[in-house]
């Protein structure tokens, strides 16, 4: 069985290769899964602050379900009780003066505010 297939079908390959990549996004193995899920990561978003799984360009959708399937047979918690991961729209910076109105960017450098 070939990672694709562990993936489209949310179940994990009979033969646990632990080289088989599970988050081509990461860069992430079986092993490197199944490792933070023994450290005691048991959800999908413990996963994440562990591993970086899901983080990439894809936020989960080339992996939550083979990692929810590691989990629920690793941990014996049936998949469907497994929480989804919380998804957070991506955050880029915003410069300060963006966030100002035109009468506070008028008041920049102008001195303290009259009372």
């Amino acid at each position: 069985m070939n990672s694709d297939e562990g993936n489209r079908t949310g179940q994990a390959p009979a033969d646990h290769d632990p080289w088989l990549i599970v988050c081509r996004c990461e860069e992430l193995y079986w092993v490197d899964i199944v490792e933070a899920i023994r450290a005691g990561a048991r959800t999908l978003d413990e996963i994440k602050r562990l591993t970086r799984c899901g983080m990439g360009p894809c936020q989960w959708k080339g992996c939550w379900s083979t990692v929810a399937a590691m989990i629920a047979e690793e941990t014996g918690v049936p998949l469907a009780e497994l929480a989804p991961p919380r998804i957070r729209a991506p955050v880029r910076p915003v410069r300060l003066d963006a966030l100002l109105t035109a009468d506070q960017a008028a008041g920049l450098g102008a001195g303290p505010p009259e009372d």
